[in-house]
């Protein structure tokens, strides 16, 4: 009852089997961006973390936004998007809205 595998199954079926194959591989050989390469990031910048999240955690999610000059977190409950499929979205544009508020 996770709404994370329910969403990734719905995607994977949309594959064949060589096509899923291919987009797994090709997923775990990208790289995420250097902390360098956040560190150079000028414009303005919401890192949104989903609590919980085995795969993408926010510790990771803290660390970058720490990197990104003036950068804004914001974490939303693992289950949030479950109910609501907008939530990440809007928890993104609200930062944003709160750094533009803000400068």
């Amino acid at each position: 009852d996770d709404w994370v595998r329910e969403e990734l199954e719905r995607g994977w079926l949309t594959y064949d089997d060589e096509g899923l194959v291919a987009a797994l591989r090709a997923a775990s050989t990208s790289r995420g961006p250097t902390l360098e390469e956040l560190s150079r990031v000028r414009g303005a910048a919401a890192v949104v973390a989903l609590a919980d999240d085995p795969l993408h955690p926010a510790a990771v999610a803290a660390r970058w936004a720490a990197t990104i000059p003036g950068a804004a977190l914001v974490e939303v409950p693992r289950d949030a998007p479950r109910h609501d499929r907008g939530a990440l979205g809007r928890a993104a544009a609200d930062a944003l809205a709160g750094l533009s508020g803000s400068r």
